[in-house]
């Protein structure tokens, strides 16, 4: 999962990820990683939330 210019201290893209110790929620531009009172702040709104397939689509459009 994706949001669009979400994160708050860079104004990145941030996406939904996990590991061997769970998930985690970090921002593509900057590489920080939210706290779990950001992730469930960030929860709450869902304007910019985009799909996998669509945030493709969108970042295949920014290369082209």
């Amino acid at each position: 999962m994706y949001w669009l210019k979400s994160y708050r201290k860079c104004q990145g893209d941030l996406y939904k990820n996990e590991d061997s110790y769970g998930s985690f929620i970090s921002c593509l531009q900057c590489s920080s990683y939210l706290t779990e009172d950001e992730e469930a702040a960030l929860m709450g709104r869902s304007e910019n939330v985009v799909g996998l397939s669509r945030a493709y689509a969108i970042l295949g459009d920014l290369a082209a």
